[in-house]
């Protein structure tokens, strides 16, 4: 996955000077803090300097995680998490399980800080606007790219930023930038498109008119955060060259509010099918991820893998010291439900 310049894609931000921020139709009983941020001039780099974002950047504690804040005129949600101890893996990193989920998370409470979605709507799916609602429409995840520089440690306190843009006529994009509150520095870009799916037929939907008015009003015109990545477009088979592959069965746990296998849970899925060669020598930096078909529980799946570059020969790396790419399908009864490419970088002890 190449980058970009951060400082090409990451909307420039101003300094918190209004004291609280009530927008147009957010919900009166949310307990969050809410700060907003107006817009300062670009800088000759069109990006704000670490000493300016040291200067900055509020008082976070870990008693006052809570506390959100919108820039960019109210277009961009700023929250901060906690790294938990169930977050992290034996090498004491978040793992990218839980990173898509706090990813997902900071969607909602987006939608829900700045009004154009209400708590206690969850029966209706994640993140439904009222005109979704009225339509019985439910967003999901067409195709996730998530790029790791460094993943953080467990306690660590990281800095999250998030916003939408158009995408086509039928989707929108979200954009993510994780930061080391301590730091400032960038540890995790990703994004994500979104499409309609009606929740009862299970068919993809168009943007109507009236949600299109809806959602125009939080869009953000801005480039990606991530240049798009292409996956190969080829199904793999149990017989294909170097192909690795594990056998799973989805269970209730995978579940989310739209009744279908969660997301993040392909992650794991994508993990059971690498050759342990690559999770023990290898660490993941970058995922991409489309998302085909729905899967539901007590569904049997196959997970596949091979190398995209001849890297990796029955699950032995062929040259050291250098970042591997591989090719992952899940089926079910030979139906192809995710495809996805990894990008793995060596573990220096």
């Amino acid at each position: 996955m190449e980058l970009v310049s951060i400082s090409m894609r990451e909307p420039t931000f101003g300094h918190a000077t209004t004291p609280s921020l009530h927008l147009k139709g957010r919900p009166k009983s949310a307990s969050l803090t809410l700060k907003s941020s107006h817009i300062s001039q670009p800088t000759a780099g069109g990006f704000e300097s670490m000493d300016d974002y040291m200067s900055r950047k509020p008082e976070i504690t870990r008693e006052n995680l809570m506390v959100e804040e919108f820039l960019n005129d109210g277009l961009v949600y700023q929250c901060h998490f906690l790294v938990r101890s169930y977050e992290s893996g034996p090498d004491n990193k978040m793992t990218m399980f839980f990173v898509i989920n706090q990813l997902q998370e900071s969607k909602l409470n987006h939608f829900i800080s700045c009004g154009l979605v209400e708590r206690g709507l969850g029966k209706t799916g994640f993140g439904t606007t009222h005109e979704m609602t009225k339509r019985d429409l439910i967003w999901v995840v067409h195709k996730l790219q998530v790029v790791v520089d460094q993943f953080p440690s467990w306690n660590d306190v990281v800095e999250l930023r998030t916003w939408i843009c158009k995408h086509g006529k039928n989707s929108y994009r979200r954009n993510w930038i994780a930061r080391d509150k301590k730091s400032g520095k960038v540890l995790i870009r990703a994004i994500c498109f979104y499409v309609l799916m009606n929740r009862r037929t299970r068919k993809l939907s168009k943007f109507c008119e009236e949600l299109k008015e809806e959602m125009n009003p939080f869009f953000l015109d801005s480039h990606p955060i991530l240049e798009e990545d292409n996956i190969v477009s080829q199904k793999l088979h149990f017989h294909q060259h170097y192909c690795t592959h594990a056998s799973l069965v989805t269970r209730l746990s995978d579940l989310d509010m739209n009744q279908h296998i969660n997301n993040a849970s392909y992650i794991n899925f994508i993990l059971e099918g690498t050759p342990r060669s690559v999770l023990e020598k290898y660490q993941l930096s970058g995922i991409t991820i489309k998302y085909l078909k729905e899967c539901s529980v007590d569904q049997q799946l196959q997970s596949l893998s091979v190398p995209l570059e001849n890297d990796v020969v029955n699950g032995t790396p062929l040259i050291k010291d250098k970042d591997i790419k591989l090719h992952h399908s899940i089926l079910s009864d030979g139906i192809e439900l995710v495809r996805a490419k990894t990008v793995w970088t060596p573990k220096f002890n």
